[in-house]
């Protein structure tokens, strides 16, 4: 059967046998499991499409690493089907960064602090 990927993967139509399921075919198209460096946060979204390529149809969307830890949340692959993967990228606060913050809100804070002093 053949399915389109698309996404931030190796997009492309993949022939695939009859009994591969999301797992093997995330496999296939090299799909990253959100995996990164500490400063990173990924989340990666697996949508299964199906229908007419006029009026295709959202069947199913789940997080990647629930479909690994249960494959029965998106329905078997039918010939003609769409996945679309997308990955999320948050960046995570690094020290520097909460120190900034910090020291902007000092600043403001003494700065109200100095004109509530001047005006009385």
């Amino acid at each position: 059967m053949e399915i389109l990927v698309l996404g931030n993967t190796a997009s492309g139509l993949y022939v695939i046998g009859l009994e591969t399921d999301m797992v093997e075919l995330l496999a296939l198209s090299g799909a990253s499991t959100g995996v990164t460096n500490w400063r990173e946060h990924r989340t990666v979204l697996i949508q299964l499409f199906r229908g007419p390529s006029n009026n295709r149809q959202l069947i199913a969307e789940a997080r990647m690493q629930d479909v690994i830890a249960q494959p029965t949340l998106i329905p078997p692959l039918q010939d003609g089907d769409v996945v679309h993967i997308e990955t999320q990228t948050r960046q995570r606060l690094t020290f520097m960064q909460i120190v900034r913050n910090i020291s902007s809100v000092a600043t403001l804070v003494f700065l109200a602090e100095r004109l509530a002093n001047a005006v009385r």
